[in-house]
């Protein structure tokens, strides 16, 4: 028997896995750890595969930090990071982000800093970057 296979019972809770409980008194388990910090899929709950150890952003999350660079997708992860429901309204596919980024990078990543636009409902940050001056 590999040491691996003991961890193919779910019920059987241990250290290591991401069911396990880190607080006694608040009964906080990893896997919600994970989703207070942004992380909100979990591959646990696939039917198939089912993958234990896989935690991922929202979609919406994953589709911004997909079109930027790799220093800008930083920075914005940095601030999903401090607020993780940051991303979830402002969905890439409802307005073309990725465009106005592409269009003038700087631009639009000074208005997510200097107006909050994360704050907004998904119009209101698309209308802000298409009328803000660096």
């Amino acid at each position: 028997m590999h040491l691996n296979q003991g961890y193919l019972n779910r019920t059987n809770i241990r250290p290591g896995m991401a069911e396990q409980i880190l607080d006694a008194s608040t009964g906080v388990r990893v896997v919600e750890l994970f989703q207070q910090n942004g992380f909100y899929v979990w591959g646990g709950k696939w039917n198939d595969p089912v993958d234990w150890q896989h935690f991922q952003p929202s979609r919406a999350a994953a589709e911004w930090l997909a079109f930027m660079s790799p220093k800008d997708a930083t920075e914005l992860f940095e601030l999903y990071v401090i607020n993780p429901t940051l991303l979830n309204e402002a969905a890439v596919r409802t307005f073309d982000f990725k465009s106005l980024y592409e269009k003038d990078p700087q631009r639009f990543m000074q208005a997510i800093y200097t107006q909050k636009i994360m704050e907004m409902n998904p119009q209101g940050a698309y209308n802000l970057i298409l009328t803000h001056k660096p």
